[in-house]
């Protein structure tokens, strides 16, 4: 599948040139851990909420209480990084995930082109769902948008891929073990650096390797 997302910039970066208009393979078992963030509303009143990360350590969230918006904002911990995911209603939220758990990697050896996490395989979350989530960073840590993003599991040919997009997220029903890789094409030779994690009720699943 990110051979079809590669030949796809590769087909856009020619055309604009002509119109003028980031594998590494390592398996890794986890465990559930209990230290995460989730920013709240600060009342029970509240009809809807919105949360999403406006830096690598910073959440906004908005809540609509009896037709008025309220936004705040909330620091993660100094261990923590902030990722965007979406839930089972298809609404993003974000949360502070504990860098136990988080996938980081950049585009500093591939530039433009795609580049993926080390691949993941969450064991003790076998036959529950699980969310998945990447955010881009650029380098002044604020979230970028990139060319693509997608999420694949085993090696799926499943088109997964999101364009022009600075999260991704993915929710995988009765998870059997599969392996998870979290991959970006930046679209340009500025510096990204992208975060990724997977979620279980709410609680993010941390490596050991």
């Amino acid at each position: 599948m990110f051979v079809r997302l590669v030949y796809l910039f590769v087909l856009v970066t020619i055309t604009t040139v002509v119109i003028g208009i980031p594998l590494n393979t390592d398996l890794v078992n986890t465990s559930l851990i209990k230290r995460d963030t989730l920013a709240d509303c600060s009342t029970e009143r509240f009809v809807s909420k919105t949360s999403k990360c406006i830096t690598t350590t910073t959440i906004e969230l908005s809540c609509i209480i009896e037709r008025n918006v309220e936004v705040s904002q909330k620091n993660c911990s100094k261990d923590e990084t902030c990722i965007d995911y979406v839930n089972e209603q298809n609404e993003p939220f974000a949360m502070c995930t504990n860098n136990n758990n988080v996938k980081k990697w950049n585009n500093e050896e591939r530039g433009i082109f795609s580049t993926c996490s080390p691949l993941s395989a969450y064991s003790t979350a076998i036959g529950k769902d699980i969310i998945t989530g990447m955010t881009t960073y650029a380098a002044n840590n604020v979230p970028i948008q990139v060319f693509g993003l997608s999420i694949n599991i085993d090696n799926s040919s499943d088109d997964d891929t999101g364009f022009q997009q600075q999260s991704r997220s993915k929710i995988i029903k009765n998870y059997n073990g599969s392996q998870v890789e979290y991959c970006f094409a930046a679209g340009t030779n500025a510096s990204v650096t992208a975060y990724a994690a997977a979620l279980s009720d709410l609680k993010s699943l941390t490596s050991s390797i």
